[in-house]
């Protein structure tokens, strides 16, 4: 079971890619045929890129905020020319997934859920499961 909620978690974890020759970057030789990979979630979760990595923290991605990161610290369906090629289909296809949902569903919490005291903050970390209720729409 989860403990704690992460902002994203990538479906491709490793994109790699082949070394068609001998290639020396810095003290490290990559030989030919080698495959050579990307650890993209170890990327997402880096200290050196993102503050407090392992915290909820949606505000990370206000475009303010975007322009004051590495151009490659965020990159859910890799960059370049060797994207994904599904990567403006499924941003497009979450969303209508999401708008639909809540058009035809209330989100509520669980009958058994306490309610928060709005004296007290918001906790940044989500315990998982996060207990909730879909109630159909009239």
């Amino acid at each position: 079971m989860f403990k704690k909620f992460f902002v994203y978690i990538s479906v491709v974890v490793l994109p790699t890619r082949y070394a068609k020759e001998d290639i020396q970057y810095k003290d490290q030789l990559i030989p030919k045929g080698a495959f050579v990979g990307i650890f993209i979630d170890a990327v997402h979760k880096h200290p050196d890129y993102w503050k407090n990595p392992e915290k909820f923290d949606p505000e990370r991605f206000f475009p303010e905020n975007r322009k004051q990161r590495h151009h490659f610290a965020f990159m859910p369906f890799s960059l370049g020319p060797r994207q994904c090629i599904g990567n403006h289909f499924s941003l497009m296809e979450q969303r209508l997934f999401l708008v639909r949902l809540l058009q035809k569903f209330e989100v509520l919490p669980a009958k058994h859920t306490k309610p928060h005291n709005v004296d007290e903050p918001i906790p940044l970390e989500i315990e998982m499961p996060i207990p909730i209720h879909f109630q159909v729409r009239q």
